[in-house]
C-alpha cells in the first residue's frame, strides 16, 4: 500500500501503527482459509478421500514418469 510506504518514511505512520494495519491486513487475507480449515477439521471422512485421490493421482503420474525415463535409458 503506497500511503504506508509514504507515512512511514515521512515519520508520519508510526510503527505501532503500522504493525497493527499489516496484521489486520494479514488477518482478513486468511479469513477464508481458516474458515476452509474449519469445515475441513468436521468432515475427516472428505479429507481422507481428497488424500487418496492425490495418492491414486502421484501413482498414475510417477508411473508415467518411470514410462519414460525406463524409454530413454533403453531399459527393457
Amino acid at each position: 500500500m503506497p500511503e504506508i510506504r509514504t507515512g512511514c518514511e515521512s515519520g508520519t505512520l508510526g510503527c505501532v501503527d503500522c504493525k497493527k494495519r499489516v496484521s489486520d491486513t494479514i488477518n482478513i487475507a486468511f479469513e477464508p482459509i481458516r474458515e476452509k480449515r474449519k469445515v475441513l477439521e468436521a468432515d475427516t471422512a472428505s479429507v481422507l478421500k481428497i488424500i487418496e485421490h492425490g495418492e491414486e493421482r502421484a501413482r498414475e503420474v510417477a508411473a508415467s514418469t518411470m514410462k519414460d525415463v525406463h524409454e530413454a535409458m533403453k531399459f527393457g
